[in-house]
């Protein structure tokens, strides 16, 4: 136990300003690099990705373990039972979405923005005051009105027990959320990964023991996620007891709100857009076609498998270069490559939908298949808006995230209305992945006026044709009547030339190509080999 609690309490990774540091050659007296010279856009880009690698260990763990557990939930539930978990799933998420009111951000602003030890217990009192306090007001409104809640939520109020044990579930969680945060503050990204893993499979673990041994459908399935989450609470506890502070600043708390409050609208709006079609589905077609929907939701999902240690990482490290010269070209350059790492995960797993759904789910849910699409590329706006709205929160203008924000979530909303009775699920996933690309159109002029953000339109325009070229083979290799294996077998080919024809458009700078290499060397023997940090190079 105490040798897994010190790995727990490890530095998990090298911040970016000092432990990153990478050695480059001196500039001689004509003002020209001899030898080899890093690009400092690509040494920015290798940091964040080494930090999402860091932190995606423990989201990658927890997201193959969601994966791993659909098969059972969806064969192990009738289908009805299983909407049921996925509408309270989405209510869960929004009312969490409600308890963070931004904060996350707003600490790691504050924090950042002073190195006086004293102001920075401050700064963790009150957003732990503020955590704690949003938490009880919606989970004691459930615990006092279950029935009510049930009714109103799912149409029946046969689901009050299991909605106050959610309630429970939601106010252990947002002590563990802030948690990770402070993890995440300290740059201890493998702990924050072991964590996750190990919680995720304790809630795991007891949730289908509930259900699938004891047969207690709903209900079992989220005592188990309690019991595992309070699990992960006391680990966590143990790995940030050092940094718990019980000192309130009234001004700092303040601070606080002034901040996080205006991020609220825009995060709860595009939490709306993510979620609230399973609650429209279920009123309109039923909580078994919810059930569907969600399936092809989560496999069109995967390329959060990408963005989701990206997201754990963007904000801390977009903060700790705003003031840098090179800062928006780094944005810039962020924002392009992984644009085209989302593609690929997007072109994958639409070209395999409808095998990886016949591991997922047994063959009532194969119309899923049809929404996989579009979700899919939903992820994908969703992943500009993340890098783009890093903008209006470095200047404080955070309010103008809200207005974007709820343009599109109504206007998701509205679609979702219009669209659903027509064409049943697949039009929820048409009006997600409009209501997200509205998102990301509105988050880039909104960008441009904050930080003079841009966008390399001509790489992008490289890479729409090499997109367009895989999905042309993929589409040939459906409609051609090949057997099951030379179809996939074309679409692994197709696959597989992406990154060849991203090479061809020359869409990759060749100069950062032939960095590549000494980089990935370097940052090994830094972080591996020695603890010795180059001293005479300051960070970008």
């Amino acid at each position: 136990m105490a040798i897994c609690y010190s790995l727990l309490n490890r530095d998990g990774l090298l911040n970016y300003n000092a432990r990153f540091a990478l050695p480059t050659r001196h500039w001689n007296k004509k003002g020209v690099p001899g030898g080899t010279f890093m690009n400092k856009s690509l040494r920015a880009i290798l940091s964040l990705s080494w930090q999402s690698v860091a932190y995606g260990v423990g989201i990658l763990g927890s997201q193959l373990i969601i994966y791993v557990t659909l098969p059972f939930l969806t064969r192990y539930m009738p289908r009805e039972e299983y909407g049921v978990v996925s509408v309270i799933t989405a209510l869960y998420t929004l009312l969490n979405t409600l308890t963070n009111a931004g904060l996350p951000a707003a600490t790691y602003r504050f924090y950042n923005d002073t190195q006086n030890e004293r102001e920075r217990q401050f700064v963790l009192g009150g957003s732990q005051f503020l955590f704690l306090s949003f938490a009880i007001i919606p989970a004691a409104a459930i615990l006092l009105f279950p029935e009510a809640s049930s009714l109103l939520l799912l149409g029946s109020d046969q689901y009050g027990l299991v909605l106050q044990v959610v309630a429970c579930f939601l106010i252990v969680d947002t002590f563990d959320t802030f948690g990770t945060v402070i993890l995440r503050i300290e740059v201890r990204a493998l702990a924050s990964s072991a964590h996750s893993i190990i919680m995720m499979i304790c809630k795991t673990s007891l949730a289908l023991l509930f259900v699938i041994s004891y047969d207690m459908g709903v209900l079992g399935y989220w005592l188990g996620q309690l019991i595992g989450e309070f699990i992960g609470l006391l680990m966590m506890v143990l790995l940030v007891r050092n940094k718990l502070s019980f000192k309130i600043s009234w001004h700092q708390v303040w601070d606080l709100l002034k901040f996080g409050l205006p991020l609220l609208p825009a995060t709860f709006s595009t939490t709306l857009l993510k979620l609230a079609d399973r609650y429209i589905v279920g009123s309109l077609a039923g909580l078994d076609q919810v059930a569907v929907y969600d399936v092809g939701y989560k496999i069109g999902s995967i390329i959060l498998i990408l963005i989701s240690p990206f997201k754990a990482a963007w904000t801390p490290f977009a903060f700790s270069i705003a003031q840098k010269p090179e800062a928006s070209r780094i944005y810039r350059d962020v924002l392009t490559y992984l644009t085209a790492g989302c593609a690929f995960l997007i072109l994958g797993v639409y070209a395999f939908r409808n095998e990886i759904l016949e591991i997922m789910a047994p063959g009532s849910y194969r119309g899923a298949a049809d929404v996989v699409g579009w979700v899919a590329v939903s992820q994908l706006f969703y992943t500009a808006y993340l890098v783009l709205s890093i903008g209006p929160m470095i200047k404080k203008q955070t309010h103008q995230l809200a207005w974007i924000a709820v343009i599109s979530g109504l206007a998701s909303l509205l679609l979702n209305f219009l669209l659903i009775p027509i064409i049943g699920i697949l039009g929820a996933a048409v009006a997600l992945c409009i209501g997200y690309g509205l998102l990301a159109l509105l988050s880039y002029f909104t960008a441009k006026r904050s930080i003079d953000m841009s966008i390399d339109w001509g790489r992008m325009r490289q890479l729409t044709i090499a997109v367009g070229l895989v999905m042309v083979v993929i589409l040939i290799a459906e409609r051609i009547g090949a057997g099951p294996w030379l179809e996939i077998s074309i679409k692994a080919i197709g696959l597989l030339a992406f990154p060849v024809l991203l090479l061809l458009t020359r869409f990759v700078n060749p100069s950062q190509l032939k960095e590549l290499p000494n980089v990935v060397r370097n940052m090994l023997g830094k972080r591996f080999g020695s603890k010795r940090v180059v001293e005479d190079v300051e960070s970008i």
